[in-house]
């Protein structure tokens, strides 16, 4: 199974793929570098991505949170990954799921810097980001 979260169709933000299903009960078609995906496998596995890198990627984030990729192959540190909308977000999880005693990570804006284990953005994870308002994230 594939999910993807597209905060911007208030009805129905859940987007799925089922291998198992057929064609017509799948509505998540295509996805690309701005997309978080959330994947259920049935055993360990790397996912192997192909494709140019984007030269500057922009994402539309909506009012709430919003699960959405990294496309960029530099790691930066959260702060500076999310300059462009500095203001407006205050929450960011990522789930990895290699780390079985503490997959959740978090950055909050509001928590000292030692309770925040989530310190840097990079290529092969994907974002939760709670931002305030709707705004474009233009990603460094």
């Amino acid at each position: 199974m594939v999910y993807v979260y597209h905060a911007s169709d208030a009805a129905d933000p859940w987007k799925k793929y089922n291998t198992a299903a057929p064609s017509f009960l799948n509505d998540l078609a295509d996805i690309d570098e701005t997309m978080g995906l959330w994947i259920r496998a049935t055993e360990a596995v790397t996912l192997t991505v192909s494709g140019s890198v984007p030269s500057s990627p922009t994402i539309d984030l909506c009012e709430g949170w919003n699960l959405v990729g990294y496309p960029s192959q530099t790691t930066r540190p959260i702060t500076e990954a999310l300059a462009g909308i500095e203001v407006k977000y205050d929450l960011v999880y990522a789930y990895d799921a290699w780390d079985a005693a503490d997959p959740w990570k978090k950055y909050n804006t509001a928590a000292p810097p030692f309770l925040n284990d989530l310190t840097e953005m990079g290529p092969g994870l994907g974002y939760w980001i709670r931002v305030s308002e709707d705004c474009v994230w233009s990603v460094p």
